[in-house]
């Protein structure tokens, strides 16, 4: 193999969130089909004799004509096709990459491979969020390149959905127009061209991310007309590219020197037949990015600081660290304080009983039992130094310990520690992320942004004369990726400003409108409605959603809510929904 970038190239493009795995139908091999084969299936579906001339495109064309013509279902068609036999196994390569976190996926495939791996690897507790070609979908991606909050896979070419009915009601969950997708397919260079000049829209959103990001281009077939067509119009427009793009690609299929040249993409090359080296650059990549390496340690700052500094300035009073929570045993008179939730007991009050979770209680457990003294309505102590800190709203109404999971308990809970641990003298306290378990019903940045938030809040009118130095320590690899891209802006959550909302409107025919909003956290809804005009009265609800079962309720029921108590934090969308409050109607 000829190889023009080396691994750990792409290992620190990852750790930036600016590499992109561009992945086509050679990550798909062996399960689905070929695209020969492929061609071959569609004319059988379309009646016509199988063919084995290199002519694909045309012959593909021709048969994709005759379907339509006859009114044949074209979806069940591509289906049949794309899997020729019962087989659903995800190929090893596919399975290796999504093993890690990507914040975003670009796909040619029609298939669900990808997206089936990456649910597997979280032990089927998540899966990404899929989106299309549509407007509505281009401008979800676009929100997601600046705040890449999840793990999304665009569809550049639409999207079967899985038959595996546990994938497919997870994902029809997280997707509510998953099925729209599949109305997205297209097959070939000239279908592509067609739905791509078309749709203005979806060129401008794919040069943004050709722009922002390093695409790796993965058993893709770079030298596709309708690539080259996307290349030209957004250099022609803008330029080349700045960052790299990387691609693994058999020998003789692109030219190299070109590819670098005219669109900054690097190429290693392979003898045409052994894409056994992909498969195996993939696995070489994934263990680079799993072993030691240079990484970010901590984002600290220091909450008094003056414009010119001196030597005793260099002491941080607030920091986050990519750590797991110490044990209480290797501190020496710091606190240290685990996550718990909150359950009714038999005699319990509103506080109920703290839940620790096997994690919480791996971290302070020596032997003894898990007693706990309440020292407030959302903070325990449990033994020596370590505390628990119960980010659940208190038992005031029906439900589960999930469904009292809210933003703002998050925010009161962790404020009343601070005062606790700062009464009794505690200098120093090392915290676990609030609400962010294998349970949690919301993103784990939501935790941080509003933990970071209760710590300036709490400094400013407690903590000058005497600071309580804290760590936040993070494991999740989705907020590692914001942190490491400057997507949260600590510093902004510290200071107490006014947060950062997207107002994402939908009229009643489904088009979108964005725009954006300060508001202070004291802000009722109505106060936010009236800024942007809304009228008569639509649905309105959080994203990310802020409690496991939030539905979509009439933005009069809400108005009087302020914007924290509904849920939003900065970097939130609230999104007003007029096609809905018409089909109610």
């Amino acid at each position: 193999m000829k190889e023009a970038f080396d691994l750990e190239t792409l290992a620190a493009a990852y750790d930036r969130g600016r590499l992109v795995p561009f992945i086509g139908s050679g990550m798909s091999m062996d399960t689905c089909a070929g695209w020969p084969a492929f061609v071959q299936g569609l004319e059988r579906q379309a009646g016509i004799e199988p063919t084995h001339g290199d002519y694909l495109i045309e012959r593909a064309l021709v048969a994709l004509h005759h379907l339509r013509r006859e009114g044949s279902d074209v979806t069940r068609a591509i289906r049949e096709a794309i899997y020729p036999t019962e087989s659903r196994e995800i190929p090893t390569k596919t399975r290796t990459l999504a093993s890690i976190y990507w914040p975003l996926v670009c796909t040619t495939n029609y298939d669900d491979l990808y997206c089936r791996a990456r649910w597997e690897a979280t032990l089927r507790r998540s899966v990404p969020r899929i989106l299309g070609r549509s407007e509505q979908g281009c401008r979800q991606v676009l929100q997601h390149l600046d705040f890449p909050a999840e793990q999304v896979i665009w569809h550049l070419q639409g999207f079967l959905e899985p038959e595996e009915m546990d994938a497919r009601r997870l994902l029809q969950e997280a997707n509510p127009n998953l099925g729209d997708l599949e109305s997205e397919l297209v097959v070939g260079h000239a279908e592509y061209r067609r739905a791509a000049h078309q749709a203005p829209h979806f060129r401008r959103c794919f040069a943004q991310v050709f722009q922002s990001r390093s695409f790796l281009f993965l058993g893709s077939g770079l030298a596709e007309a309708y690539f080259r067509t996307l290349f030209d119009e957004i250099i022609e427009l803008t330029g080349p590219p700045s960052r790299p793009h990387f691609a693994m690609i058999p020998e003789g299929s692109v030219d190299p020197g070109f590819m670098r040249s005219q669109y900054h993409v690097i190429c290693n090359t392979y003898p045409r037949t052994e894409h056994q080296h992909v498969d195996d650059f993939v696995e070489k990549l994934i263990r680079i990015v799993k072993a030691d390496r240079t990484r970010p340690a901590s984002w600290s700052f220091r909450m008094a600081t003056p414009y010119r500094v001196d030597r005793s300035h260099a002491i941080s009073h607030f920091s986050i660290v990519r750590a797991g929570l110490p044990r209480p045993s290797s501190l020496s008179g710091a606190a240290v304080a685990i996550s718990c939730g909150r359950a009714g007991g038999p005699g319990a009050d509103v506080r109920g009983v703290p839940l620790l979770s096997s994690a919480g209680e791996a971290v302070i457990s020596t032997g003894a039992s898990t007693a706990f003294e309440w020292l407030g309505a959302w903070t325990v102590k449990l033994q020596g130094h370590a505390y628990g800190i119960v980010a659940r709203e208190l038992l005031s109404h029906d439900g589960s310990s999930r469904d009292r999971r809210s933003p703002d308990a998050i925010r009161l809970a962790f404020r009343e520690f601070l005062e606790l641990m700062c009464s009794n003298g505690i200098r120093e306290a090392h915290v676990q992320l609030l609400a962010a378990g294998k349970s949690r019903v919301f993103h784990p940045w939501v935790s941080l942004v509003q933990m970071t938030r209760a710590y300036g809040q709490w400094f400013r009118e407690n903590g000058r004369d005497h600071p309580l130095r804290t760590k936040i320590y993070v494991v999740d690899p989705g907020v590692i990726a914001l942190l490491s891209g400057g997507h949260i802006d600590l510093a902004e959550q510290l200071e107490g400003t006014r947060i950062r909302i997207c107002l994402q409107i939908l009229d009643a025919e489904g088009r979108m409108d964005r725009l954006y909003e300060l508001a202070r956290v004291e802000d009722t809804l109505k106060d936010v409605a009236q800024r942007a005009d809304l009228r008569n009265d639509p649905f309105v609800y959080a994203y990310p959603n802020p409690r496991r079962r939030s539905e979509p309720i009439r933005l009069s029921e809400a108005s009087g809510q302020t914007v924290m108590e509904f849920g939003l934090v900065s970097g939130s969308t609230l999104v007003v929904d007029y096609g809905r409050a018409s089909s109610s109607r």
